[in-house]
């Protein structure tokens, strides 16, 4: 599946997306353009068709993002076993350095650094790459995620 099949089938299940390169957006207003609109979506695309797939935390998920093999077990270190600690979590991404747990949408805003070096909370106000974008896969599929394998 190309990038622009993942982003519609986020849409078609209510996730906001919107194009981004290098972790940054493409869009005038970033996160806020963010849309379920197929149209927005396939000119997004076939403008930038390699772009990858962001979409605003907060709305659907929050994400705890993890930069590192040894922040994960820092983390491990001050919180326990993370299977257990977010066992509330709605799926789980492989990225290029690290992880994201997706988990259900709290009202909180963004926290860099959060218990240990290496550990983000992006809730309201943020945003992240899903899967469907280079160097992003499932781990765990989340329920919204299902029609994008």
């Amino acid at each position: 599946m190309s990038a622009i099949d993942y982003a519609l089938g986020y849409a078609k299940l209510g996730v906001p997306v919107f194009p981004c390169r290098d972790k940054r957006p493409l869009t005038p207003h970033g996160f806020y353009d963010a849309t379920t609109a197929a149209g927005a979506i396939r000119g997004w695309w076939g403008r930038w068709p390699d772009a990858q797939i962001a979409a605003p935390t907060g709305l659907t998920y929050d994400v705890v993002d993890i930069d590192s093999l040894d922040a994960l077990h820092a983390l491990e270190d001050a919180l326990g076993r993370l299977s257990e600690v977010f066992d509330d979590a709605l799926g789980i991404v492989k990225t290029p350095r690290g992880w994201h747990y997706l988990l259900p949408p709290t009202g909180r805003g963004n926290r860099a650094n959060v218990l240990v070096h290496g550990v983000d909370y992006r809730g309201r106000g943020g945003y992240t790459v899903l899967p469907g974008s280079d160097g992003y896969r499932w781990i765990e599929r989340p329920t919204f995620a299902e029609a994008t394998a």
